[in-house]
């Protein structure tokens, strides 16, 4: 079958002289058939990153649609380079590329790339603090909601300190640390 497809294609260069790439250029132009680049254009520029979408997702998407558009080889950086930063969703990772004086396609990627694993980052620590902190809080409560009131009462109040063993603040007496 390939064997018939290929004997139908003709070449400007005698079969001595044909490379690969011309091979394979015409296998696509069989395959795809005629683009038009007028539209593919329309879609590559109009290509944003979505939300939820992440950079990686995003930026292989802008690669794989810059190459049906035939735009020169030697502008085919700065094109994407420029993609990605007017579709970047996130606007101060945009503001902060749109800063760099001499900015590539490379430290663009760079810059995406650490600006969402940041982001990724911040977000865990943020909760892992939100979490330690109702715990010890819900800990502390409940601790206190189980003891009788009377060992609360009184004078003994006055004397509440810092625990070394629990870190929160009680009467010194063994029996009122939670970590007991």
């Amino acid at each position: 079958m390939m064997r018939k497809i290929f004997n139908g294609f003709t070449f400007e260069t005698p079969a001595a002289e044909r490379t690969v790439q011309q091979v394979i250029a015409k296998f696509d132009t069989f395959a795809i058939g005629q683009i038009n680049k007028t539209y593919e254009r329309y879609v590559f520029s109009r290509r944003d990153q979505k939300e939820g979408e992440n950079f990686e997702s995003f930026h292989a998407d802008i690669r794989t649609l810059v190459k049906t558009c035939n735009y020169c080889n030697g502008c085919v950086s700065s094109i994407v380079r420029d993609r990605l930063v007017l579709g970047i969703r996130d606007s101060n990772t945009q503001q902060a590329l749109l800063k760099e004086r001499d900015l590539t396609l490379d430290t663009c990627i760079d810059m995406c790339k650490a600006a969402e694993n940041a982001a990724a980052q911040g977000k865990i620590l943020r909760s892992e603090t939100i979490c330690k902190v109702s715990d010890k809080a819900s800990a502390k409560k409940s601790h206190y909601d189980k003891l009788p009131k009377a060992k609360l009462a009184g004078s003994a109040r006055s004397k509440s300190m810092v625990c070394k063993f629990c870190g929160f603040t009680h009467v010194m007496k063994k029996e009122l640390c939670p970590a007991d």
